[in-house]
């Protein structure tokens, strides 16, 4: 099942290292306008030195994820008008960055010196990468950042047999927040006034939760034994839910959900068994990944239905995720990574894409130059692409050499 347990993540990371990040970096003057291109003109974000990039979240014009630096090893990086910026580690080789807020301010998890251990970290301009410390045990990870410069995550305990979510705060530091009971939690995102993820019951099964002034509230389940709220939306937008991944019954296969006023609602999959829902935009979209009958995993956006992204920058194209652009102004923008352009490495690229409510999902049609197939009319999946003949744009990109700091 594609659970966001620890064991998973950790999973991630280590073929994450081992596969290496993500091309060259425009300089802002060879640049199109912010947020200006659509997906037949993307922006390759490119890299710190080495092959690959990943995009793992985007605010107010700043893009952070992790990508290779010349030596091979992985480093958090920034984008911000057309450079990249190597946020460095804390003192070991390897570091991601997960989450920024519209301050600048960004948080992941570094390894310390001897890589030793990995330990979450803030970073901000002024005062570059902090260790947020552990709950007393070796490893910790900060998943998310609000505008309030609180930190969200999870932290192993004394001993390293159990790992609990934490809230941070310049005042109070690592506070623990428990579990329902059982041996862990996970805190996976902060928003203004909520924190959500997963906590462990006296049973061992986990359950999703959101947590508020009043403590752990427990979203439930499909009917099976797991679930997790993965983002917290918005709390003051209503087409903003909390969203993330539950079994359902039987535990047989585990589906996106969303969580609102009617409880918790599944979101079905692209014809696979199992698919779970990561971030919603500000336009009320909801983009996560699914198994297709095929088997393989698949981006998806949901609107009025499932939209297969695998291959937005081109039929050749593999794209593995997608995080939406939150400026109101760029609409339908986002930042795919993936492979494209016959590329064999893993780059990032802002793309702009229609939003569904522009699209008529009851049939096949070309929007722009793109197209929009109906897969399964039945089930409501889509697929948007583009079609290599319709001469889809290489991505802006520079020889010249990547902007970073030495840090």
């Amino acid at each position: 099942m594609l659970r966001l347990l620890f064991t998973r993540w950790l999973t991630v990371f280590t073929v994450f290292t081992a596969a290496a990040l993500l091309g060259n970096a425009p300089p802002a003057s060879a640049q199109a306008p912010a947020y200006a291109p659509t997906y037949l003109d993307p922006v390759d974000l490119g890299t710190l030195g080495g092959n690959e990039t990943r995009a793992h979240a985007e605010k107010a014009g700043r893009i952070v994820g992790a990508s290779q630096t010349s030596d091979g090893a992985i480093h958090a990086f920034k984008y911000e008008q057309g450079a990249m910026t190597d946020l460095g580690t804390l003192g070991g080789t390897t570091s991601w960055a997960f989450a920024i807020n519209s301050a600048g301010s960004i948080v992941g998890s570094a390894s310390v010196g001897g890589d030793l251990a990995t330990h979450a970290f803030l970073w901000t301009q002024t005062d570059g990468m902090m260790d947020l410390g552990t709950l007393g045990g070796t490893y910790s990870r900060a998943a998310g950042i609000n505008d309030d410069g609180q930190v969200a995550g999870w932290a192993q305990m004394p001993g390293d047999t159990a790992y609990h979510a934490f809230v941070w705060d310049a005042t109070n530091g690592m506070q623990d927040l428990g579990t329902f009971g059982g041996e862990s939690s996970f805190a996976y995102d902060i928003a203004a006034g909520m924190i959500c993820g997963e906590a462990m019951l006296p049973d061992g099964s986990s359950h999703a939760f959101t947590r508020s002034t009043d403590g752990l509230l427990d979203l439930g389940t499909l009917g099976g034994t797991y679930s997790a709220a993965i983002n917290c939306g918005d709390p003051a937008f209503s087409q903003r839910p909390v969203v993330g991944e539950s079994s359902i019954a039987g535990d047989g296969a585990t589906h996106a959900v969303s969580w609102d006023q009617r409880g918790v609602v599944d979101r079905g999959t692209l014809g696979g068994a199992e698919s779970r829902a990561l971030r919603t935009s500000i336009w009320g979209e909801i983009f996560g990944e699914s198994q297709t009958a095929a088997g393989d995993t698949h981006p998806f956006q949901l609107w009025r239905g499932l939209v297969d992204f695998s291959q937005v920058l081109g039929d050749d194209s593999r794209i593995e995720s997608v995080v939406p652009i939150s400026d109101m102004r760029a609409r339908a923008g986002t930042v795919v990574s993936g492979t494209a352009f016959g590329q064999a490495d893993v780059h990032a690229y802002i793309a702009s894409v229609p939003l569904l409510s522009e699209i008529d999902p009851s049939t096949a049609r070309t929007i722009t130059t793109g197209v929009f197939d109906v897969i399964s009319q039945a089930t409501a999946i889509h697929q948007f692409r583009c079609r290599r003949s319709e001469s889809i744009s290489p991505p802006i990109r520079s020889s010249s050499p990547i902007p970073g700091s030495d840090r």
